[in-house]
């Protein structure tokens, strides 16, 4: 163990390591972005491609169909079942029980969509935590998984799985020089008489860090600026929602696929409650 950085004292291994560490894990998640990119279709503007499913494109809102694809785009399948959740509050059938806690539910209403019959069909009772409804909300999302990435692949907004793997491989391989070398420093711990818990912690930090910047649906360039232009279009709905002066059902199930659950009151409230649990 007589090589750079391995034969430095202990503190200064550390300090190396994580500069080392994080400049490694970026360069890990560039090139594998870079490798991907170049497989990227490239878009062919007199090429009329034929698209599987709702049609997503700059400047026109989705809707129906739509609106649980580019939920998926912005956060993967749980993305697709806050979509489906915000459907259900716009629907009013899923509302907030202020006296019992979580959620209360009714029958959908007539001309409400297919997937609200899936998601109360999933939940029993007239009462539901949370939790269970956006569990319920997951498994719908899940049945609908197939078509959701061929409409989105068809589009080029989502990454095909060869890509995404190689991707994955090119990381995998800087993460893993990472996580090597705090390994063998702690693997030779008691010839330089210190504990290999101090390697081993930076090295599972690495993991973690790993972790987050891997989190993706391979969503390709052309998908990550359809999701940025979907949420700088709808910030102020948003804020109109959020505050509950908007509240159509349409503009709930908007806001809720494109920023998440946590915007729709009827959600926020159970989130603040579940915080609220886990501080006492």
């Amino acid at each position: 163990m007589s090589f750079f950085p391995l034969d430095l004292p202990l503190a200064e291994f550390v300090a190396v390591y994580l500069v080392l560490g994080t400049v490694l894990l970026l360069a890990g998640k560039g090139a594998a972005l870079g490798v991907t990119g170049l497989l990227e279709p490239k878009a062919d503007a007199s090429q009329d491609r034929r698209v599987d499913g709702p049609r997503l494109v700059e400047g026109e809102l989705p809707t129906d169909d739509g609106l649980v694809a580019a939920a998926y785009l912005r956060g993967g399948i749980q993305g697709a079942a806050d979509a489906i959740l915000a459907s259900a509050a716009g629907e009013a059938w899923m509302l907030k029980d202020d006296e019992a806690g979580g959620l209360e539910l009714f029958d959908p209403p007539v001309g409400a969509s297919l997937r609200s019959a899936k998601l109360r069909g999933r939940i029993s009772g007239p009462h539901a935590s949370f939790r269970d409804a956006r569990l319920a909300a997951l498994e719908v999302a899940k049945d609908e998984s197939f078509w959701i990435r061929r409409t989105l692949s068809s589009q080029n907004l989502l990454r095909s799985a060869g890509s995404w793997f190689l991707g994955a491989l090119i990381f995998g391989a800087f993460l893993a020089i990472v996580v090597g070398l705090g390994a063998v420093r702690a693997a030779n711990a008691d010839a330089n008489g210190e504990s290999p818990l101090v390697a081993l912690s930076v090295a599972c930090f690495f993991l973690f860090v790993a972790g987050a910047l891997s989190k993706t649906n391979r969503a390709t360039g052309a998908g990550e600026r359809y999701v940025s232009w979907l949420e700088s279009s709808t910030d102020a709905l948003r804020d109109d929602v959020a505050s509950a002066r908007a509240t159509d059902a349409g503009d709930l199930a908007l806001v809720g696929a494109v920023h998440g659950v946590a915007e729709i009151p009827v959600f926020r409230k159970c989130i603040d409650e579940l915080a609220a649990e886990a501080a006492a």
